[in-house]
Order: structure tokens, then sequence, then C-alpha cells
């Protein structure tokens, strides 16, 4: 069983994610930084705690914060959520990194309060681009057709979108969250509709 050690001095904070985690993990919760996480597969920690030693928070791979991640001069490898969050997410993108092979994390997608990141760089979209995305991570794994698409649309747009708007918009996430990247995770089902992969 992997273990996670959280640093963190919000009680129920730190309770909420005990029990969101512990019938998976070995989880160690720790209200100061007094304590060593020698051996931990995962260390996650608060980053507006102050009170946290600089070996803390180079050595953390998972880090939350109310303030951009910018303000707490993080490691590039540590993944940053900004607060509020979403718990199932949070959960995903710790199941994600304790299930990768070596050091390298694999690229990814993740959504933190309307943000959306890939690879932990923020990504820029409008609020149909980001309805989009929302809706084809929320059917992640599953063919989206261009209706549903359309109909998703439709609710971010004042004027009836035009027929081929879904593979317009799916061209513009190409553009923002693909080809930066040299990776697919929106695969085109001929056919039928869109799949995020």
């Amino acid at each position: 069983m992997e273990s996670i050690f959280i640093f963190s001095t919000e009680p129920l904070f730190s309770k909420m994610l005990l029990y969101e985690l512990e019938d998976r993990y070995d989880v160690t919760v720790c209200g100061s930084h007094n304590k060593s996480a020698d051996g931990a597969d995962l260390i996650i920690f608060d980053a507006d705690d102050d009170a946290l030693f600089p070996h803390v928070r180079r050595t953390a791979l998972l880090a939350y914060g109310l303030k951009e991640r910018e303000h707490y001069g993080l490691s590039e490898k540590t993944v940053f959520f900004h607060r509020p969050f979403s718990v199932s997410e949070f959960k995903a993108e710790i199941e994600r990194m304790l299930s990768s092979d070596g050091d390298e994390k694999p690229e990814s997608i993740r959504f933190s309060y309307k943000n959306v990141y890939v690879n932990n760089e923020k990504i820029n979209l409008t609020e149909t681009e980001y309805a989009v995305l929302s809706y084809l991570y929320g059917r992640r794994g599953e063919v989206v057709t261009r209706e549903e698409l359309k109909r998703v649309i439709n609710k971010n747009k004042e004027n009836a979108a035009a027929s081929n708007c879904a593979d317009v918009y799916i061209s513009f996430l190409r553009n923002k969250i693909e080809k930066p990247y040299g990776r697919r995770f929106i695969k085109t089902v001929r056919g039928k509709g869109y799949c995020l992969i």
C-alpha cells in the first residue's frame, strides 16, 4: 500500500483528505513540520502554511493553496491545485501520480477552479472552450457526439451555433492543449464524434 504524508495545520481540511484517501492509501496527517516524511510515496502540503520547513516545499509532489502557483515558488515537478478544488479531481491526480513509473509524470489535463492545466501549465481558454473540454472530461473515455457538443456550445452562445461548431471548437482546443505538447488528448471517432483519452 502506498504511503501519503499530508502536511497541513488545517484540521478540518486534513480530516476530509484523510477520509477520502485512507481506504486506499496509508495516510499520515502531520500538523507540524517536525515529522519526517522519509519513505513516503507522495507528500502533499498546504502551500499557505508558512510553518513548513523549506525541505518540505522542495520535495513535495502535490501542493494546494489559495494564491496562484507562481506565488509559492514551487518546483516544476510539484503539481499544484488552486483552492477551492474538486476533491474527485484531487484524488484522480493522486492516483495518476502514484500509478506512474519513474520520476517523469505523464502528460495530463486537469481542472482546478475554472482553470485548465496541461502538464501543470495553465492554459487560457474561452468560456465556450472550457465548457466543451469540461464536458469531454466529464465523459472521459466515452464517445461524445457532435450534437451533444453543439448543445454545450449553444448554452454558452447568444446566437445559435453553426452546424460545424463542434469541429471548430475541437480544432481550437487541439491548438491550445495538444499542438504545444505534441500529444493527442482528443480522439476523433469517425462518423460518431470525439473522445477525450
